[in-house]
């Protein structure tokens, strides 16, 4: 495009040097020949005078004339050599160039196109001037006095401007359309969470992001890192300061912001294995193991209580420790704890009394006796001691008239080892007596 305008200048500069020439010869021919019809009217006593000094001025008029046809001539070869020369560059491939014209509008001027931000400028801007004359441009705004004009945010649109080339005496202007196009802006991404967030283990992490894009293109919002979404269940493995990098893209550009969490430890208790209740005898060593662990890997320390030892969960009985014991086995971090209870029955070396009723409700009538049929006997024939204790207070008992209903009765037997109770019920059922005369009724 460029070799091809230059091509035309020159033949355009050409040919109007070969018409001045042509002109100037039509000139000097039009003057030769009146310059003969004047001589013609002058006076026949002056033609033989002038006829010698006329035919040196023709003379010299032929001259001129040949040496302007010989000058056309050698201009005409010189356009025909610069045209041969110009075809000749025009077979040669043209190397790209750095700015490009780029297609007139529809109004048609030409147009340069740029995103905000770059430099406008004319790198290839040239006017030729026929004369040779030295060129000077001028330029409108916002184009500044060297044809160039820094872009910025904001200057998208369609600029039209006016460039000027003058040599002084004369000048063409040409207007030109320069069409910024709006620069393509990274989305912005919104927090309405805190950038640092503090939890807990177990508890659940949510980052709150809105993104937007000031282009109105579609945006993409992403989570990478420590988390690849918005929400997360921490895990009691958690603990610690962790990254989370949300982006936003609209697949030309992107924007990130860095969210930290924070995970605070949370000490979880120990965890102890159920123990069986246990039954012994009198003398019998025991030794309670206790098994506990900790969800976090801390050092756990087992306690147990009274009658077992505190550290190590030993206990000999003897004699006299017959009877059913609540033990609390307690497993420790240092700062949670976990507890479990469990049975231990003592059986005594000696066997207890044992108490056999026929029945263990007693049912009668206001007025009659209560008589408890109760056997008890002892292996050993160890000496008892038995007590009623309750609504009798013995085995037999004279109900009246004031003891309708239900009643408890104890029955304690113990050979001062070991204890035994049973327990009666009495019921007694209300009696309907006949009415009596007073004794003074008929005095």
């Amino acid at each position: 495009m460029k070799k091809s305008r230059i091509k035309s200048v020159i033949l355009a500069v050409l040919l109007i040097v070969v018409i001045i020439s042509l002109v100037g010869c039509v000139k000097l021919q039009k003057k030769t020949s009146d310059d003969k019809k004047a001589d013609a009217d002058k006076s026949d006593d002056k033609q033989a005078d002038d006829k010698k000094s006329d035919k040196k001025k023709n003379s010299k008029k032929m001259s001129s004339v040949e040496d302007e046809a010989k000058k056309i001539e050698k201009d005409v070869k010189k356009v025909e050599e610069l045209t041969n020369m110009t075809e000749e560059a025009d077979k040669i491939e043209p190397e790209p160039e750095e700015d490009t014209p780029e297609p007139a509008a529809d109004d048609g001027l030409p147009v340069k196109k740029v995103t905000e931000g770059e430099l406008v400028s004319f790198p290839n801007l040239k006017a030729v001037d026929p004369d040779g004359d030295s060129i000077t441009y001028k330029f409108t705004s916002p184009l500044d006095a060297t044809g160039r004009w820094q872009t910025r945010e904001g200057d998208a649109g369609e600029h039209v401007v006016t460039i000027t080339a003058s040599d002084g005496k004369n000048e063409v202007s040409q207007q030109v359309k320069i069409v910024v196009e709006a620069k393509n802006k990274a989305p912005t991404i919104t927090l309405s969470s805190p950038k640092e967030i503090n939890v807990k283990e177990g508890e659940k992490v949510e980052i709150k992001a809105e993104a937007r894009d000031p282009d109105e293109d579609p945006v993409t919002l992403t989570f990478s890192g420590w988390m690849d979404k918005a929400t997360r269940t921490t895990t009691y493995d958690d603990a610690g300061q962790h990254t989370v990098t949300i982006t936003a893209t609209d697949g030309k550009k992107e924007a990130t912001e860095e969210v930290t969490v924070i995970v605070e430890n949370v000490n979880r208790a120990p965890e102890l294995t159920e123990i069986a209740d246990l039954k012994i005898t009198e003398g019998d060593e025991i030794k309670v193991d206790a098994e506990a662990t900790d969800p976090d890997g801390d050092e756990v320390t087992v306690t147990f209580s009274t009658p077992l030892g505190a550290q190590d969960g030993k206990w000999t009985t003897k004699q006299g420790d017959a009877g059913t014991y609540e033990v609390e086995v307690t497993a420790a971090d240092g700062e949670k704890e976990a507890k479990e209870t469990f049975k231990i029955t003592v059986q005594s070396l000696n066997k207890a009394p044992e108490i056999s009723l026929a029945s263990t409700t007693i049912n009668v009538d206001e007025g009659e006796t209560v008589m408890i049929d109760a056997e008890i006997t002892d292996e050993e024939n160890d000496e008892l001691t038995i007590t009623y204790s309750g609504w009798m207070t013995s085995s037999t008992y004279q109900t009246d008239y004031d003891d309708a209903g239900t009643h408890t009765v104890t029955i304690t037997a113990t050979d001062s080892i070991n204890t035994v109770t049973e327990e009666v019920t009495v019921i007694v059922a209300d009696k309907n007596r006949p009415p009596t005369f007073d004794p003074g009724a008929f005095s």
